[in-house]
């Protein structure tokens, strides 16, 4: 089954300046998908913009920086990173990204479940 970029359904609540919750609707029509695969979304933030500091439980994340350099908050170590980049957050961990650059930051997420 493949899937348009206009029938995939994203919802995302905003926070100023920033998102705060993400989340992929349509994973779950994709017959035989692992039910573990709870978000895969593509994120572009513009200058400025962020993901705030939350903690996974129950899940983990990953990040891989497409395009752009960002400031990375790795349990409250802050990084600066750039496209290549990976990044993991496992359960009871925490994180959050913000836009440091001058262009728009791309990101494919992945949260999976424990």
């Amino acid at each position: 089954m493949i899937k348009s970029e206009k029938e995939v359904k994203q919802n995302f609540e905003y926070t100023e300046k920033g998102i705060k919750k993400m989340s992929l609707s349509d994973l779950k029509d994709f017959e035989g998908i692992n039910p573990k695969i709870d978000m895969y979304s593509h994120v572009k933030l513009n200058a400025g913009e962020k993901v705030n500091f939350h903690v996974h439980v129950g899940e983990s994340e990953i990040y891989y920086i497409l395009k752009g350099k960002a400031v990375y908050d790795d349990n409250t170590e802050k990084v600066l990173i750039e496209a290549g980049a990976v990044t993991f957050t496992p359960s009871g961990s925490g994180h959050g990204i913000e836009n440091v650059g001058g262009e728009t930051l791309e990101l494919m997420a992945l949260v999976v479940k424990d």
